[in-house]
């Protein structure tokens, strides 16, 4: 079967992805990294940045966590041929974290 395969290699690269991240983390972790030093370190790039302040989209951030969860899902589903279950619990949680998703209590996809 294909998709077996393809479940397969999801699984190790959804493995891998969680295994940098959580490196990540216990590096970022141990040593925080100083604003003055963060410049330095990002080379010449600090210089291109504008002095504003950060401003969030406008809007709830569950919807735009909700809008990017769906988009994802739609693509696990439909184009990768993922089951829905499968993708809805191990696809999509870098544009929607597990507790933004949490939230969103009814899942439906069309298939028609």
């Amino acid at each position: 079967m294909e998709n077996k395969g393809l479940v397969r290699r999801m699984g190790v690269l959804i493995s891998a992805v969680l295994v940098l991240s959580l490196v990540d983390h216990w590096l970022g972790s141990t040593k925080r990294i100083a604003s003055a030093e963060l410049g330095q370190a990002r080379g010449g790039s600090a210089v291109l940045e504008l002095d504003t302040v950060y401003v969030p989209p406008p809007g709830d951030p569950l919807v735009h966590h909700t809008a990017g969860f769906a988009k994802i899902l739609c693509s696990a589903v439909f184009i990768s041929g993922l089951d829905e279950e499968f993708a809805a619990d191990n696809v999509g949680f870098f544009t929607s974290p597990y507790r933004a998703r949490a939230k969103v209590v009814e899942r439906v996809v069309d298939r028609e």
